[in-house]
């Protein structure tokens, strides 16, 4: 799975990504599926977004109030 560091914060302008803590899921066809928190208290957000991208699935929270 490629993983994107955006360095100099062009991707983060195009989300309109505030917190360096934002995690963003797109799909293989570009589609943004999930914004948010990597993972909450007792939740793993963004894997969970992950999962249920690679096995087809709508994604069940598609964003979260970034944090830090």
């Amino acid at each position: 799975m490629p993983v994107f560091l955006d360095a100099e914060g062009k991707a983060a302008d195009l989300f309109g990504v505030r917190l360096t803590t934002t995690t963003v899921v797109i799909d293989k066809a570009g589609v943004l599926r999930y914004w948010g928190q990597f993972g909450g208290e007792d939740s793993l957000l963004a894997a969970n977004a992950l999962r249920q991208v690679f096995e087809g699935k709508d994604v069940a929270v598609k964003e979260t109030n970034a944090s830090g």
